[in-house]
This record gives C-alpha cells, structure tokens and sequence, in this order.
C-alpha cells in the first residue's frame, strides 16, 4: 500500500487552518485565497503593510469586504518562555551572536525561540516563535518559514517552487539566499486527510484488496473526497466477503425524553458546578508514497452473484490457539471481550 513518511502533511484533508488576530474580524479564520487589490493570494501576505506582519482576509474578497487579520507571527507575539507573549525583538544577542530570526541554537528538542529584548544574555528574556502559516515540512528547516524572494542556482523565486526537483514536490529556501546558506524544506499543501487513510487501511485489515474504480476508498492511490461516502465498488467488496445484511435497516433510536431532577422537598437545590469559561533538492530526492502491487477486480468477479449471508461464525476447537495462526480476516473487540475471525469461524 501507499507509504507515508516524516515528511507528510497531515491534516483532515482540507489544507491549514490559519486563525487570526486583532484586525477586525474578531479572530475568524483566514480564507484562501483571498484577493487583495486584485491580486489572489493563498497564503498570509505583508503586502500593503511596512511593519512586515504578515496578514489574511477572511472573506474571499478584501477589496470589497475589508475583513482581516494578523496571522501567527513572532514580530506580534511568542508562546511560552518567561515574556509574557510579549513579541521577538530582532536583532537580539544570544551568547555573543547577533540574530535576525527565530533560532533553535541553544536547545536540543529543535523548538525555534528568540529573545523579547535586544540582549538576552543581559536581559535572560525569551519566548518560543509561533509557527507561521508558511512554516516548512522536513528539508533541513523544520518549522522555518519560507522566505520570499528567495534565490536558487542564481534565480529568484516569490513563490514555492519545484525546480530542481524530479518527485514535483513543492519547496522553498528558508533563508533568502538558497545557493549560500542551503537552507530548505517542504511547503506543506492541502495534505492526507487521517480519516480517510485510516478508513483505507481499515478496508485492508478486513479481507478487501485494492480497486481498480478511480473514485472508490480501496482504490491504490489517495485522493481528497469531500462529505465521504462509500463508493458501491467498496460495498459490493465488503458484501461479497460478509454477505450481505439481514433483517430491516437500523433506524437511530429515538432521544429519551430527560426530565431536570427536582430537589428534594428538604433540601434545597444546590447550584450546578459551572466551569471556566536535509539535503540540496537538487540532490537525493525524498522518498516518495509508492504503490503496493494492486489488486483489481476483473468485470467477471463484479458480474458475479452476491452470495448469499451465511450461518453465524462456528467457533473452533477451543485447543487451537489463535496466537498460532499466521494471519485472520478481521479481529474485532465486543464487550470487552478480543474475536478472532478466520475462514468463518472465530476463537475468543
């Protein structure tokens, strides 16, 4: 099946969720694209301002709606450290090193932080940089934002790019210089939706082999399906090893109706607790997610009559032991209690 490694972008299928501060959209979400005099952006911008923080509309059009915010930014505050939230101040003095930007040098868990005044060796004030909408995957820059224009084999680039590249992965320089600092990473895009690569691999995990129908879940390579449902091919797959269900559909129960407790006529009612509120792109290229040997379903299998639901699962001879069996078709857990299921049959 298709391999996924420390440089993917995990997310529920639909791209970053940049929240907003101050501006006067009273902290609504950033909305991508969005245009701002005429032109379309798709990330935070600090174009139309001078003091460099980066900001988003939140309606598809500024020109004509005028709703913004800040997005995360360490020029407008830091997380953590002994501050306050106060922001970075650049450039600051760390162990006789002048910086212009977010640093890790000093720590050995990678987290990006900056001094809150001019000299942190004088002063000991810090706070760790928020992670910008623009923040890279792997490279060699984890957590960095692009930086914009930034040059590469002696051209400049204002946007991600894969040049340089053969998988087509898009990337940026960290700094704005690539050719000399060689600092880079990934730029993260709408990526893998976790549910529906757990729902595939739940497929797996009970008996269905891959599809050959493009729009099906069990189909080899992973695609964003917006408001899922199961495609008919994984149903007749799911069918065909299980039969199909007997009896009349489930129906959702209906909502008891609740009543308040009264107090008792002796006591009186007490209040309800509340609560408060890595290397040169141009170099080794990255692994890429691969395809397993697919398995498709030929038209005569798809023709094939559903067989009818068989009898309840036989349980087996208690002395054969499950842990010996290489392989099952499902393994499940019903009240409290682990099944085995193999050849329609089980052990618990």
């Amino acid at each position: 099946d298709a391999h996924f490694d420390d440089d993917e972008f995990w997310t529920l299928g639909t791209g970053l969720v940049v929240k907003t501060r101050h501006g006067n959209a009273d902290g609504a979400e950033c909305h991508f694209p969005f245009i701002f005099e005429g032109h379309s952006y798709s990330r935070c911008a600090t174009e139309g301002r001078k003091d460099g923080l980066p900001w988003c509309a939140t309606t598809p059009n500024y020109d004509r709606d005028k709703k913004y915010g800040f997005c995360p930014s360490e020029l407008l505050y830091t997380n953590g450290g002994n501050s306050d939230g106060a922001p970075c101040v650049f450039p600051f003095v760390f162990e006789g090193t002048s910086y212009d930007a977010c640093t890790t040098d000093g720590r050995s868990d990678g987290y990006r932080r900056c001094a809150t005044t001019s000299s942190f060796d004088q002063d000991k004030k810090y706070g760790f940089c928020p992670n910008r909408d623009t923040a890279v995957i792997g490279g060699n820059s984890q957590g960095d934002p692009c930086v914009f224009p930034f040059t590469f084999l002696g051209q400049s680039y204002s946007a991600r790019t894969s040049q340089g590249r053969q998988d087509g992965k898009l990337w940026c320089a960290t700094t704005g210089n690539y050719d000399t600092d060689k600092k880079w990473g990934f730029c993260p895009d709408r990526g893998y939706s976790i549910f529906l690569v757990a729902a595939h691999e739940f497929g797996h995990s009970l008996g269905l082999d891959h599809s050959s129908v493009r729009e099906a879940l069990m189909y080899p390579m992973y695609s964003y399906i917006q408001d899922f449902q199961l495609h008919p091919d994984d149903v007749q797959g799911i069918q065909y090893l299980y039969g199909r269900g007997s009896g009349p559909k489930p129906t959702a129960p209906a909502p008891a109706p609740t009543e308040e407790p009264q107090p008792l006529p002796t006591e009186e009612p007490q209040p309800m607790p509340t609560e408060e509120s890595q290397p040169m792109p141009t170099e080794e290229t990255q692994p890429m997610p691969t395809e397993a040997g697919s398995t498709s379903t030929t038209e005569e299998e798809e023709e094939e009559e559903t067989p009818e639901p068989t009898v309840e699962p036989i349980p087996v001879d208690p002395s054969r032991d499950a842990c010996m069996e290489k392989n099952s078709d499902a393994i499940t857990e019903i009240n409290g209690e682990l099944y085995f299921f193999k050849n329609g049959k089980y052990w618990t």
